[in-house]
């Protein structure tokens, strides 16, 4: 009898507890063509331009004001072309100015996996509309689109939650078909 408690117990605990975390809408993401987790969980997708949405932590925050702040940018193959940017350092350059409110570049380059390909980003700190860490990242995905990752550290926010986030991401970002509507 104690040794079926025991087994109960451990399938509970290792089993159903990790299938219902996993399940928690607020810590996965999908939006147009990927998906991934988060580690904790960040709002739902709010508009932030034609091709752009924002996820806020905490999850109540106003856009500009949260702790960590994802931003991601569609960028279809055709779009990039239309507007004649050939170089990730202009795609880049487009993004920061047009949805992350900075023109500079960045101050250094780390580098992530995503979706089995290494991928370069660039870090640097902005002051508006708050000090903060600015990580972006340009990830190749299917039919030569990109998706721009953006995660934006509040400075008072301690770099391993930041390192949290996109290590989770970066782990379980995966495409998906797109959805029609939104």
């Amino acid at each position: 009898m104690k040794n079926t408690l025991v087994f109960f117990a451990f399938v509970l605990v290792a089993i159903v507890l990790p299938l219902r975390a996993s399940a928690d809408p607020g810590l996965r993401c999908e939006w147009r063509k990927v998906a991934f987790d988060t580690p904790v969980a960040f709002s739902a997708p709010q508009k932030a331009g034609m091709d752009a949405v924002t996820l806020l932590l905490p999850e109540t925050a106003a856009p500009g004001s949260g702790r960590l702040e994802i931003t991601l940018v569609s960028i279809p193959k055709a779009m990039r072309e239309g507007m004649g940017m050939k170089s990730d350092d202009e795609l880049a350059g487009y993004v920061k100015s047009t949805f992350l409110g900075t023109a500079k570049p960045a101050e250094r380059t780390v580098e992530r996996t995503f979706i089995g390909k290494k991928v370069a980003g660039g870090v640097q700190n902005v002051k508006i509309p708050r000090k903060a860490e600015l990580t972006l990242f340009l990830i190749p995905l299917s039919g030569e689109d990109t998706l721009a990752l953006a995660l934006v550290r509040d400075a008072a926010v301690p770099a391993d939650e930041a390192e949290s986030v996109l290590g989770t991401i970066s782990r379980t970002l995966t495409e998906i078909p797109e959805k029609k509507s939104e």
